[in-house]
């Protein structure tokens, strides 16, 4: 055992969309290997909750590179974006941290796919 906690003291972590590392799962992981270097890939390190993504390492910041450039320059590929009306009202669904309260949302969401569900399968029933 003692090997093992002396390897673990000298991993490397890379974490890919590094926008997440503040949350709770990712600290455990970074807790428990206290890792020497840890690189964090990112280009949108912006928390809507304002966490501190930098501060995970001690705002070294090798390279610098935000989304809009990197698709400027071709190492992105650019995305696009449609819109598909919805008739949900949301203006009674609480947000928190800048995001709707995810159980009231899935509790509406299922009630409105529960009855579309119903009358799709109603339908075919009254044409035939």
């Amino acid at each position: 055992m003692k090997v093992i906690s002396h390897l673990i003291t000298l991993i490397i972590i890379v974490i890919d969309e590094f926008h997440h590392a503040v949350a709770k799962s990712y600290s455990n992981i970074t807790s428990y290997f206290k890792p020497k270097f840890l690189l964090g890939l990112t280009a949108t390190p912006e928390r809507l909750d304002n966490k501190d993504v930098f501060e995970l390492c001690d705002y070294n910041v090798v390279y610098e590179l935000r989304l809009k450039d990197a698709i400027n320059k071709g190492f992105l590929v650019p995305f696009h974006y449609y819109g598909i009306y919805d008739e949900t009202d949301f203006s009674n669904i609480p947000i928190i941290n800048g995001k709707y309260k995810e159980d009231e949302l899935e509790r509406r969401e299922n009630k409105k796919w529960t009855r579309r569900l119903s009358i799709t399968m109603i339908m075919p029933l009254s044409f035939s």
